[in-house]
Formats: C-alpha cells, sequence, structure tokens
C-alpha cells in the first residue's frame, strides 16, 4: 500500500511522530514524499526569514518571521499577538530558529507560545563561554512535553567551555549541543559518559573537571561532599561517541562511579587525574595509543581490548581519612588486559594490590611494578605476590623490568633472555636509624643477557636473589646497589664485563687484593664506619669516587692505600677523614682530584692534572705541592680553607 492513499489523518499521525527537522529532511531527500508536506503540517518560526530561506529552500507560506528580540515589549507583546493570531487552528509541528548570536541569555523568546504544538528549537550561540544551562533547561521546563529538541548549534569555533551540564532528566532528554567538538566541563557532577555523547554528539576533545567531593563508602566519611545526586551508572554501550579523540577527567572523586561498557572507536588519548571512582571496565578502544591513570583510586580496572596502545601508566595512590588525615589501603584488580601492540606498562601503587591476571601483551618491552611503603604509618601498600608470580611468563620481549616491593614475581622458574635492564627493590625502609625491614623473596628467574642491575633494600646473604642474579656469569656491564646488606665485593668476580659499580651502604667489608680488570668507574658511598681499599688493581678504572652517597649521616674514615690504578683520571676522597698518607705520583694519568680531610698530601709533578680542589682541608694539613710549573695544565685550584674534622 502507498503512503499517498492512507487517510489524511492517518499520513498526519504518522508525520507527528517525527522531528520537524526530520520532515525538513524528508522534504530535501525523499522528492516522492515531498507532496505530502504542506505549510499546515510544518511551519518554520524564526527570527530571520531571509537566512531560513537560504537555508531551507521552503516556498514562503511555511515561515513566520517572530520578531522577539526587540528590547520594547510592547514590540514584543505585538509579536507575540500576531504569533498567537497566525498560528490559531494550526495543528502541525514547528522549527524554531533562533539567529540571536550575540548572547544566548539576552532574549525574548516566549516559550510558552509554542506549548500547544510539537516542536522543536534551534538556538545559534557563538559564545565560547557558557556560565549556566539555567536558560535552557527554563525554556525545556516552560515549553511542556511538546518540545522534542533543544539544539545548541555553536558558531563560535571548536573550543566550547560549559560551567555545568544540564540536572534534570528532561534537559537531559531534550538538550543537545551541535558542531562542538572541544569541550571543557568545568564543573562535572557525575554524568554517564553515553549522557554526555547523547547530550554533545560532535565531540572530538572532552575535558572535565569536577569542584565536588562525594560520600566515601569505603571508609564511611564524607568528603567535602557536594549537593549533586550519584549518578546513574554506565550499564548500556555507547554507541553514538564515535567522534571523540581525547578524554580527560580531572579531580572527580565518588568511589560509586563506573566508566564501564564503552566502544569508543577513534579515542586516541584517555587521562585519568587526581581522581577516586570505582572502576573502568568493558572498555574496548581500537585506536587508543595513550592512556594514563595519574594519582588516582579505584578498584578495579579490567576487561580492556585496547590494540593500538603504546603505553599504560597507572598511579594509584592511597585513601585519607579526612578527620585524621591518615592514609588507609584498598584492594585492587587488575585483570583481563589485551593489547598486541602496548610497549610500556608501569604500575606505581600505594595500596594493596590483590590481583594481577590475564595480561596480553605479547609486544611488552618495559614493564614496571612499584609498590610504595614509605614509613611504617603508611597503609602497608603491597603486591600479593603468592597471587601474582609468574606475572610476566608470557612476555618473551621484555628488555627493562623494574620490581619495587614485589620482587617475589619472579619466585616461579623462568628464564628471561630478552631483559637487558632490571632494576629490583625490597620493601625496606630505615626509622629512627634502625632497619624496619627488607625482603629477601625466593628469587628463582634468570637473565642470563643481562647488562644493567640496580638493587635496593634486598639482603645478599646466602639468599636465593644473590644466586640466581647478582653473582651468575652474565652480560652485566653496570650495576648500582643501594642498602643491600651482606653484600661483598667478591660476588661480583664472575662478571667479566663489569665496567661501572655504583654502591651504596652503611657498611661495607674491606676491599682488599681485589682485582677487576673491566672496571672503569667506581663510585662506593657509606656512613658511619670505617672503609678500607687496600692492595688492589683496576687496570682500566679510569673515575673512581669514595664518599657518603646520597644519604646525609656523619662521616666515618676512609683508608686508601697501595691500589694499582694505572689509568685512573678522576679522583674523589670525598667527606670522610682519610687516615693515611696520600701520593698522586701512583696515578700517571690523574686530571681531577678531590681529597677532604686529609692530614697529609703529596702532589707530584704532572703534565695532566687539570683539577685540585682542596677546600674542605685544614690549613695547617701537611701538604706537599711542589712548584707551579710542575702542573704546566693546572687550570682549577681551591686551597685548603681550614675545614677539617682532625683536631
Amino acid at each position: 500500500m502507498g503512503f499517498e492513499i492512507l487517510p489524511f489523518e492517518v499520513q498526519a499521525s504518522i508525520f507527528k511522530e517525527l522531528l520537524p527537522s526530520d520532515l525538513v529532511k524528508i522534504w530535501h531527500d525523499v522528492p516522492e514524499m515531498k507532496q505530502f508536506i504542506t505549510s499546515g503540517m510544518l511551519k518554520i518560526v524564526t527570527t530571520s526569514v531571509n537566512e531560513m530561506k537560504l537555508k531551507y529552500d521552503f516556498p514562503d507560506e511555511f515561515y513566520f518571521q517572530y520578531e522577539c528580540e526587540s528590547d520594547s515589549d510592547e514590540q514584543r507583546n505585538q509579536a507575540d499577538l500576531e504569533f498567537q493570531q497566525t498560528f490559531k487552528g494550526f495543528n502541525g509541528s514547528i522549527l524554531v530558529e533562533n539567529l540571536n548570536k550575540r548572547n544566548y541569555r539576552a532574549h525574548g523568546l516566549n516559550v510558552e507560545l509554542f506549548k500547544p504544538y510539537i516542536h522543536e528549537i534551534t538556538w545559534y550561540c557563538e559564545d565560547k563561554y557558557h556560565g549556566k544551562v539555567a536558560t535552557f533547561e527554563d525554556i525545556i521546563e516552560n515549553s511542556g512535553g511538546n518540545l522534542k529538541q533543544l539544539t545548541v548549534e555553536n558558531t563560535g569555533g571548536d573550543n566550547f567551555v560549559l560551567d555545568v551540564l544540564p540536572s534534570s532528566t528532561s534537559s537531559r532528554k531534550v538538550l543537545q549541543y551541535s558542531g562542538v567538538k572541544r569541550a571543557e566541563i568545568n564543573d562535572f557532577k557525575g554524568h554517564t559518559l553515553s549522557e554526555i555523547s547523547t547530550l554533545i554528539p560532535d565531540l572530538e576533545k572532552l575535558s572535565i573537571e569536577s569542584k565536588y567531593w562525594y560520600t566515601d563508602t569505603i571508609s564511611n566519611y564524607k568528603i567535602k561532599q557536594g549537593h549533586s545526586p550519584f549518578p546513574e551508572i554506565d550499564e548500556h554501550s555507547v554507541t553514538s561517541f564515535n567522534r571523540l579523540k581525547e578524554l580527560k577527567i580531572d579531580g572527580y572523586h565518588n568511589d560509586s562511579y563506573k566508566i564501564s561498557n564503552l566502544y569508543l572507536p577513534n579515542l586516541q588519548q584517555f587521562t585519568l587525574r587526581d581522581c577516586f571512582i570505582h572502576s573502568i571496565k568493558n572498555l574496548k578502544a581500537p585506536n587508543l595509543k595513550r592512556f594514563g591513570i595519574h594519582r588516582s583510586a579505584l578498584f578495579e580496572i579490567s576487561d580492556l581490548e585496547l590494540h593500538s596502545l603504546n603505553a599504560l601508566s597507572i598511579n594509584l595512590r592511597s585513601k585519607q581519612e579526612p578527620t585524621t588525615g591518615n592514609p588507609y589501603a584498598y584492594q585492587f584488580i587488575l585483570q583481563d588486559i589485551k593489547s598486541n601492540s602496548l610497549k610500556e606498562f608501569s604500575l606505581n601503587s600505594s595500596t594493596t594490590i590483590s590481583k594481577i591476571s590475564g595480561l596480553y601483551t605479547p609486544a611488552l618491552k618495559s614493564a614496571t611494578i612499584v609498590c610504595f611503603t614509605g614509613l611504617s604509618s603508611s597503609p602497608g601498600a603491597y603486591l600479593d605476590c603468592e597471587e601474582n608470580s609468574g606475572l610476566f611468563n608470557d612476555c618473551d620481549n621484555i628488555e627493562y623490568l623494574r620490581l619495587s616491593g614485589c620482587t617475589g614475581i619472579l619466585k616461579h622458574h623462568k628464564e628471561y633472555q630478552s631483559v637487558k635492564t632490571l632494576y629490583i627493590s625490597g620493601a625496606g625502609y630505615y626509622e629512627n636509624d634502625e632497619r624496619i625491614r627488607f625482603d629477601d623473596f625466593i628469587v628463582r628467574s634468570t637473565f642470563p643477557n643481562l647488562e644493567n642491575l640496580e638493587m635496593y633494600n634486598l639482603v645478599l646473604d646466602e639468599h636465593e636473589i644473590t644466586k640466581q642474579i647478582l653473582t651468575q656469569p652474565s652480560q652485566l656491564n653496570k650495576l648500582e646497589l643501594m642498602n643491600c646488606t651482606g653484600f661483598k665485593i667478591d660476588q661480583l668476580s664472575h662478571h667479566e664485563n663489569l665496567k661501572s659499580l655504583l654502591i651504596e651502604n652503611r657498611s661495607f667489608e674491606p676491599f682488599q687484593n681485589i682485582n677487576m680488570p673491566s672496571l672503569t668507574e667506581l663510585e662506593i658511598g657509606f656512613t658511619e664506619s670505617d672503609f678500607v681499599m687496600e692492595d688492589c688493581t683496576f687496570k682500566n678504572i679510569q673515575s673512581l669516587s669514595i664518599s657518603l652517597g646520597y644519604n646525609y649521616s656523619e662521616p666515618g674514615t676512609t683508608t686508601f692505600m697501595n691500589n694499582i690504578l694505572p689509568k685512573l683520571e678522576t679522583l674523589t676522597l670525598g667527606d670522610h677523614k682519610v687516615m693515611n698518607h696520600i701520593t698522586t705520583k701512583p696515578y700517571p694519568a690523574l686530571r681531577n682530584l678531590t681529597i677532604d680531610h686529609a692530614y697529609s698530601l703529596e702532589i707530584t709533578p704532572s703534565e695532566t692534572l687539570t683539577n685540585l680542589n682542596l677546600s674542605r682541608n685544614s690549613m695547617v694539613m701537611d701538604l706537599d705541592i711542589g712548584e707551579y710549573e710542575d702542573l704546566p695544565n693546572l687550570d682549577y685550584y681551591v686551597e685548603p680553607r681550614g675545614y677539617s674534622f682532625f683536631r
């Protein structure tokens, strides 16, 4: 049956189900239906008929000039009267196009006139900054149920700033912003992304910032609670947010808020910063390249398919009790993350990581997991290593691996062939100069091609971490150790390629009769103890430093004698008291010399010495420096200035 043989009443009832803008589209796009759309069925009410004629190309009888923008009450009343007379008996629908671009709040539009009619309003606005949506919400409320859509057509460029989104349900169903590609929402109160996509469908970049915090159900505290209700949860897929390329949410605190069930086909960047929310789940973003969660708290991240992602960075913070300010931990889960492209993964946590599982990241090259512990008053962040050991067993391309406070991940037998740089740190710390705890987890993984190794806060006595990593032959050429008790220099005898060694402990066993021909750089830091380097041979060492290191403390003493260093260019004996006579004669290649607190020093003639710093020595020290002509290339010299520990 053809549409044309239907009774007029049936035709009219069908057309009444359509928006006025739909009738306009049918008029232009479906020529065979054009004859059924009459001026008794559709009217275009506008503040500028001439412009609307150019836009829509309808016959004259379809238009009504509505002079509502006059500053005169008399003229606006006359315009309302003309409207009422013209539309008396009208049974169609109305498309209202307001072309007042100066300021959308300064209008004379009497929406009460349109209540009896199915109508749609298109509002042109070139304002970039929209301080309130109250005007639009008032229009929607006063128009009654016959207002089917209010479209705000942005003509002021790509950037669009909103203080708030509409709060009422009716407003969220009717209001829509058109032509807005970049939007900032400065007072976010928990709208779902589904609602935002309906409200602003053309978005390419969305930045959300919240001024309100909400009830923290974990601790049952109210944290600066705002006056807005909790939002509905995103339980339905977003199907119309196809253009969104960048999403940023900043400062939103509501641990019932979920970002879930989203398909964002063109999203390239997603940032969550300083937020407390519930979870991010079931996110499919095939073009997402950058995903960062910074200084935020959430319970779960799961079911993500991100096959263009290059880097995933997660920084979890603990929560704080508002009344005391004390931090407390919560349980975090990361599971079922799939990415064929992910190369960098970083998880830094100040809370408990209860589970990490289902990571499918075959291209992963860099992996970092850091569990912060801080002082004993911290919430006790940790990774359940029994649950998560063997985490990277299926990642065969990792070149950089950093594990802090979670070395138990290495409990399973695995040979990490591709790892060249390894950083491992235990969950140890000092308090009131007392060692509280160091990790000594069982480690069964090996790293045969390791080139760079950093170890912090670990016990290196007879534990497997020493046997499996430190004393095994490898390609190691740089080693850095800090606060690793039980370290002995002879543990490194198998590393024939080691070139750089940086070590810092409270104390060391004496370095005596040590021969490490490959070493070119050596830095030693210690505190409040006696250090001895005697009768050692370092044939290729170029730089040697013995000092306090990075930790401020009282100095100790250094004994440095009878060492063979034929290629030494830089020597620093800093901070500590030097207990023996020092002469530069055994070091013919020496260029830079810094010595603190020496009581006896001989500077022999040298053509290579260019820098000499003795500023922290006593002016009465036993100094034999010879004549200046004996040091022809000396460019920098600081003489003793009287600062000394010797009495």
